[in-house]
């Protein structure tokens, strides 16, 4: 890692006063921010720990650092400032991202997780994705993955199965308050992660938060000089497991055999649907395997291939390991008017294949700037770009754009006796059938573009100072997604002069994926002032969201040319253009959560958000969903106050319902009659056809959920030990 600190703000008035920071333990604290209370004076440490600020005696310097108990010195007649900081392993007064707002985590009263940037970057590894790191970080969150590309998404699960009779879905990931895609955020940006997991946590987001709720939070712009941060890393990835395989083709074959005559009573015809079985074959199988000086292949009197290999297609098909590297780096900076954070980052993985040239691309860029116009008035604007690339080898059996898996063909076409390769050089068939000969010449491929921009514009007023705050934000999210399949056939021979082709001919095809979302929300948030004993706050809001879908697929068959497929140079007579899926649906709620607390022992918390989904009818469309939730801090009580290892003691209490409206149609309310093309000719053409439409549901509406829960929250030794439980139960 590399820090630059360049003069700038806060480096002109009084005199230089320079010093270390270090921890506990002596080493060099890097990026502590240290600054003049009341001044737009500021600097951060270097990589050696150091610092250098210009102050008059009569000011002070504030060092704060996440993790760390904050320190303000005075300068005095001092020049040279040294200062040891504390970790502040109390997370008590830590504040907590929560919806539409932030808690004390002392004043939670919901099942409320947290994972700090420290606990990221421990558990972040060599995986480079922010769902991988969180796989058994947060008990009752689990991250479900198909397999492990890079580009892959999680299926996010808070507390179990998505308990749904209908439709579900993952819970939703929130990025400073705008949906996102966990795999297209740049974990680098990530400061803190908070996983609502019960409906009182959950219950502002309404139906958006019926399976739960993660917040991410990246990072804010830092005052002071401009800090320049650069990481990188250069991965080596290596298979956790390899399959056992049986490479002798004798072994293999005898096994087989054997399982054969026992299940049938006589001898095969065939191994799998192929490569054909005779004794006679087996007997020089056998022959041969004894002696390794023999040819592994020969002709028999019908011109016929015979195959005698001892090949490990796991070998061929896998590397042993596969390389990646990624960068970064970030520019934050600024005074107290106006301060910024901009970072960009390059990922890129190779593949696990030894041909087919299969890798993956991803690029983030992250601009984030907070002007303060006014005391009383900040205006804050992220924006976010992401572009991914991937390529693919694909294989395939038939003239269609869905791939057969590797594994798969392996198990069913990879006998060790085959070869990869006949004596002068061409391609044998089980090469083509298990996709081998399409990796090679690298004709049949799945190449997939993504970008996406995403900003958002907030703005945050105090209408009077800590007491009555109003913000306001709007974003735009847009999407294009593009997936390119070439699907090409390979020539192999089963003899000198006979040959065959799989699949059975060529197709290419293309899909367009287009999104846009625009979502819009407003808070009111009051807490007056009333006294030392008693908390109030109350919050108030609207969200609305708009979606469009837009989603086309063109195909045909017949490349004329395999290396390039385009529109242009196709010739088959099978083609097909089409819309496919597209729609438009749109979500407005209003919110509201009242907090309240008694000399910080007895805590009350009352939330709800009355939703209205476009994808129900009109009558159906409205659904209210309230929660409540008591907490007792018995750590406060006086008959606890000589425990002084206790910091925290907390039993808490809630009930709540959400509402879930993630159908997949959006006008499974309307009566639609589709429109196809007959297979059959009507004077010499085809014709269209349509169908009697499918009856609408009767009762169309929310699916609701209720969910109880009983939680315990322990923390003592100034933090060191901390032990949290809950039980819960969900009804439909």
């Amino acid at each position: 890692m590399c820090d630059i600190c360049a003069p700038g703000l806060g480096t002109r008035g009084g005199k230089a006063v320079s010093g270390i920071v270090k921890d506990d333990t002596g080493n060099p604290l890097i990026g502590v921010t240290v600054t003049v209370p009341g001044t737009t004076k500021g600097t951060t440490t270097d990589a050696n720990g150091t610092y250098t600020i210009n102050a008059d005696n009569s000011e002070s310097l504030n060092f704060s650092y996440v993790g760390y108990k904050p320190q303000t010195i005075h300068v005095n007649n001092q020049s040279t400032i040294d200062v040891t900081m504390s970790e502040d392993n109390t997370s008590l007064e830590e504040v907590v991202v929560v919806g539409y707002g932030v808690q004390k985590r002392r004043d939670i009263v919901g099942a409320v997780e947290t994972l700090s940037t420290k606990g990221l970057e421990e558990r972040m590894g060599s995986s480079m994705s922010i769902s991988r790191s969180l796989q058994g970080a947060i008990p009752g969150l689990t991250m479900t993955f198909s397999d492990g590309k890079p580009n892959r998404g999680a299926t996010v699960r808070i507390r179990g199965a998505e308990n749904s009779i209908g439709s579900g879905g993952s819970a939703l990931v929130m990025v400073d308050g705008v949906e996102t895609d966990m795999s297209t955020v740049n974990p680098d940006d990530i400061e803190s992660i908070t996983v609502l997991k019960d409906a009182s946590s959950t219950a502002v987001y309404g139906a958006r938060g019926t399976f739960g709720v993660i917040l991410l939070t990246t990072k804010k712009p830092q005052k002071g000089s401009a800090k320049v941060t650069y990481n990188g890393t250069f991965t080596f990835y290596k298979r956790a497991t390899k399959p056992q395989m049986v490479t002798n083709g004798y072994d293999y074959t005898t096994s087989f055999l054997e399982s054969y005559v026992n299940a049938f009573g006589k001898d095969p015809s065939n191994i799998n649907n192929v490569f054909k079985f005779s004794r006679t074959w087996y007997n020089e199988l056998a022959r041969r395997n004894s002696d390794p000086s023999y040819e592994k292949w020969r002709v028999n009197n019908r011109n016929v291939y015979e195959y005698f290999g001892n090949t490990n297609w796991y070998d061929v098909f896998y590397k042993d390991y596969t390389t990646g590297h990624q960068h970064n780096i970030s520019v934050t900076g600024g005074g107290d008017v106006a301060s910024y954070y901009v970072s960009g980052r390059m990922f890129e993985q190779d593949g696990i294949y030894n041909a087919g040239d299969e890798k993956y691309q991803q690029f983030n860029v992250k601009a984030k700037g907070i002007v303060n116009v006014k005391p009383w008035l900040r205006v804050e604007n992220t924006t976010d770009f992401m572009y991914r690339y991937s390529h693919q080898p694909t294989s395939h059996t038939g003239i269609s754009t869905t791939p057969m898996t590797v594994s798969r063909m392996l198990n069913h076409q990879a006998y060790p006796v085959a070869l990869v390769t006949n004596p002068d050089g061409t391609w044998t068939e089980a090469a083509v059938y298990t996709g081998w000969a399409g990796f090679v010449e690298g004709n049949s491929w799945r190449k997939d573009r993504k970008f996406d921009m995403n900003n958002r514009t907030a703005v945050t007023i105090d209408l009077l100072k800590d007491v009555l705050v109003a913000a306001a934000d709007v974003s735009f999210y847009f999407n294009q997604t593009d997936r390119r399949q070439a699907v090409n056939s390979y020539t192999y021979y089963t003899g000198p002069d006979s040959s065959g082709e799989r699949p059975s001919g060529s197709l290419y095809e293309e899909r367009s994926y287009n999104r846009q979302k625009v979502a819009s929300s407003a808070t009111l948030t009051y807490t007056p002032r009333l006294g030392d004993n008693h908390s109030l706050s109350i919050m108030g809001g609207w969200n609305i969201e708009d979606y469009t879908y837009k989603s086309n697929l063109m195909s045909r068959e017949g490349i004329i040319i395999p290396g390039k497929p385009n529109f242009s140079l196709l010739e088959g007579e099978a083609m097909t253009l089409k819309d496919n899926g597209s729609y438009d649906w749109g979500l407005v709620g209003a919110f509201y959560r009242v907090s309240y607390s008694y000399k910080g022992k007895y805590l009350l918390e009352a939330s709800g958000r009355y939703d209205g989904n476009s994808k129900f009818p009109s009558n159906q469309r409205w659904g209210f969903f309230p929660s409540g939730s008591v907490g007792w801090r018995i750590s406060e009580e006086n008959f606890m106050k000589n425990a002084n290892w206790l910091d925290n003691l907390k039993i808490r209490a809630s009930v709540g319902s959400a509402g879930n409206g993630l159908i997949s149609d959006a006008y499974a309310y309307l009566s639609t009659m589709s429109i196809a093309q007959s297979s059959l000719l009507n004077n010499g053409s085809v014709f269209n056809y349509t169908q009697a439409p499918s009856p609408i549901p009767k009762s169309l509406t929310w699916e609701k959920a209720t969910t109880y829960d009983l939680g315990l929250d322990f923390e003592a030794f100034n933090g060191r030990l901390n032990f949290s439980a809950d039980i819960y139960r969900k009804e439909m």
